[in-house]
C-alpha cells in the first residue's frame, strides 16, 4: 500500500475514452477523484500527444488545473477542483465470529478447568436447576433479545404453556411471543430494562421478584443462588454489566444454570452464544456487576427470582368480585334450581347437564363472569394475549357439554356480540363441579351416574380450557362462603 500522504494514478483506456483515478492515502480514509474525457478530442484540443504525458501533466498540477501553456502553443487544462467529484469509499461492514473469552476472570464451561467446576457443583448438588435449563437453552434470535431469550428459556424450563402457538400446532415460548410489555420494535433497538422482564414473565404464567442491586447483601445473594441451583422450581435471571468481566458490550441477561461451593463461581448460561460460550464467573464478580448503572433506566441493575405460578392467570374469563348483590342470585340459583333440575333428570345425565346450562339466568350470568377487554394492554400480569384467547375458544368448540348448548340454543358459532354467553354457561357449570356433584349425590345419584357426570364434563384433555376453569375456581373459592 502507498504512504502517507503518496499519489497514484490509475488510467484505464477503452475505445475512445479515458479515465483517470488519482488516489490519495490520507490516513485510514482514501479520497478518489475521478475524471472522464473523451481521448481524440481531448489530445487534439489540448495538444496532449499521449495518455503518459497527459499522467505526467495531471501530476505535476497536483490533480488542479493546469498552467497555460507557453506561447503558440493551446493550454492544456482539467477539470477545476470545484468540478471534481468527491466520492469517499465506504467502509465495508465488518463482521465477528464469535469473541474470545476474557479468562480470567472468565472460564469457559467446556475448557478443562471448567469442567472441573462443573463436577465440583456436580458432587455439591449445585446443578438441579442446570438440566431443566439446559433442555431449553437457546441462542437469542437478535444481538438486543438477550432479556427476551432468558425469559424464553426458563419459562420453558418451568413448564409453562404458552397457551397459544409458537409454529403449526406447537405450543413453546419463543423470544417473537413476548411482546405485551414492550413492542419487539422498541427491544430490538433498546433492549430491556429489568422491570420489563419481571414484567414479561408475570404476563406468560410465571411470578417474578425484582431484587436490584443493593435489596440483598453479597451472602444473601449467595444462599439465594445455591437455593436456585439445588431444585428445578425456579431460577435466577441476572442482569448485569459485561464490562465488569472485560467483556466487550454492556448491559446483559442470562439464567444462572449452577453453582461450585468450592470455587464460589456461578455458571453464565450466556444466551448470545454467537459471541461468548456458556462459563463461569465469581460470585463476588457477578454481584459487583450488577452495580452498574442501566442507562435507560438510571438504576443499578439486579436479579430476578422466577417462579412458575401455583395457577395461571385466566386468558379470558374472569370472576367479578367487585359487585357483591349478584352472588345472592348465583347462591339462589345452585340451592333452589340446580336440585330440581337434578332430582328431574330422569336417568339421562347428558340432558340433565345441558339443563343446568340452559337454566342459568343470563343476567346473573354475566354479572358473575366477566370477560376480559381486548387488547387492555399490560398491568403487571393481567393483559389480553390474542392468541391465547383464540386456543381457548377453539377448545371451548369442541367440549361435548358445549357442542350440546350450541345445538340446544341452535347457535353455530362463538359469538363476541352474545358476550360469550354459551362459553360463560359452560365455564359457570365447570366451575361450580364439586358443588354440582355433592347435590347429585344428595338427590340420590347413583355413584355410577354420579361418574359418567364427570366423564362429560371432563376437560383433561383440553388444557387451555382446563387452566381457565382452574383460575375460576380459585377466584371461587377465594370468595368464601358469605356469598356462595
Amino acid at each position: 500500500m502507498p504512504g502517507l500522504g503518496t499519489t497514484t494514478i490509475r488510467i484505464s483506456n477503452n475505445a475512445n475514452r479515458v479515465r483517470i483515478e488519482p488516489v490519495v492515502y490520507i490516513g485510514r480514509k482514501s479520497l478518489m477523484l475521478v475524471h472522464a474525457c473523451r481521448l481524440l478530442k481531448y489530445q487534439k484540443r489540448r495538444g496532449i500527444s499521449s495518455l503518459w504525458s497527459l499522467r505526467d501533466t495531471y501530476l505535476e498540477t497536483g490533480g488542479g488545473p493546469v498552467a497555460p501553456a507557453s506561447s503558440g502553443t493551446r493550454a492544456a487544462h482539467m477539470p477545476s477542483e470545484e468540478s471534481a467529484v468527491d466520492r469517499p469509499i465506504k467502509q465495508p461492514k465488518m463482521s465477528f465470529y464469535k469473541r474470545e473469552l476474557p479468562s480470567p476472570p472468565s472460564i469457559a464451561f467446556s475448557s478443562e478447568q471448567g469442567q472441573g467446576i462443573f463436577q465440583d457443583a456436580l458432587k455439591e448438588g449445585m446443578l438441579k436447576g442446570f438440566f431443566s435449563l439446559i433442555e431449553q437453552f437457546r441462542t437469542q434470535d437478535e444481538p438486543s433479545f438477550c432479556g427476551l431469550a432468558s425469559v424464553a428459556m426458563v419459562l420453558n424450563s418451568l413448564a409453562i404453556d404458552p397457551r397459544r402457538p409458537w409454529k403449526g400446532s406447537w405450543r413453546i415460548f419463543h423470544e417473537q411471543m413476548l411482546d405485551c410489555c414492550i413492542p419487539l420494535e422498541t427491544v430490538q433497538k433498546e433492549g430491556i430494562t429489568m422491570s420489563q422482564a419481571a414484567c414479561l414473565a408475570r404476563c406468560n404464567g410465571a411470578e417474578a421478584q425484582e431484587f436490584p442491586f443493593g435489596s440483598v447483601t453479597e451472602s444473601e445473594f449467595r444462599d439465594m443462588v445455591k437455593e436456585s441451583c439445588s431444585t428445578s422450581t425456579f431460577h435466577l435471571i441476572v442482569s448485569y454489566s459485561r464490562k465488569h468481566f472485560l467483556q466487550t458490550g454492556d448491559g446483559h441477561f442470562s439464567p444462572i444454570g449452577g453453582y461450585s461451593p468450592t470455587y464460589d463461581a456461578v455458571l453464565i448460561l450466556d444466551t448470545a452464544r454467537f459471541k461468548y460460550p456458556p462459563h463461569w464467573v465469581p460470585l463476588p464478580q457477578l454481584y459487583e456487576a450488577m452495580k452498574y448503572v442501566d442507562p435507560t433506566t438510571q438504576l443499578s441493575r439486579g436479579f430476578l427470582k422466577v417462579t412458575a405460578a401455583t395457577v395461571l392467570h385466566s386468558v379470558l374469563f374472569a370472576l367479578d368480585v367487585q359487585q357483591t348483590s349478584h352472588w345472592q342470585a348465583s347462591q339462589d340459583y345452585l340451592q333452589g334450581t340446580l336440585p330440581k333440575i337434578l332430582k328431574n333428570s330422569n336417568g339421562s345425565v347428558r340432558d340433565a347437564a345441558v339443563a343446568m346450562c340452559m337454566s342459568i339466568p343470563e343476567d346473573m350470568l354475566h354479572q358473575v363472569i366477566a370477560s376480559r377487554v381486548s387488547n387492555a394492554g399490560c398491568n403487571q400480569g393481567a393483559c389480553v394475549q390474542r392468541d391465547a384467547v383464540d386456543t381457548l375458544l377453539t377448545e371451548i368448540k369442541v367440549v361435548g357439554l358445549y357442542q350440546d348448548i350450541l345445538e340446544k340454543t341452535k347457535a353455530d358459532t362463538a359469538s363476541d356480540a352474545q358476550g360469550y354467553t354459551n362459553e360463560k354457561r359452560l365455564m359457570y357449570i365447570l366451575m361450580c363441579e364439586d358443588v354440582i356433584v355433592d347435590i347429585a349425590a344428595s338427590m340420590g345419584w347413583s355413584q355410577s351416574a354420579i361418574d359418567e357426570l364427570k366423564r362429560y364434563i371432563d376437560t383433561t384433555p383440553y388444557k387451555v380450557v382446563q387452566h381457565e376453569v382452574m383460575y375460576l375456581r380459585e377466584q371461587y373459592k377465594a370468595i368464601g362462603t358469605q356469598y356462595i
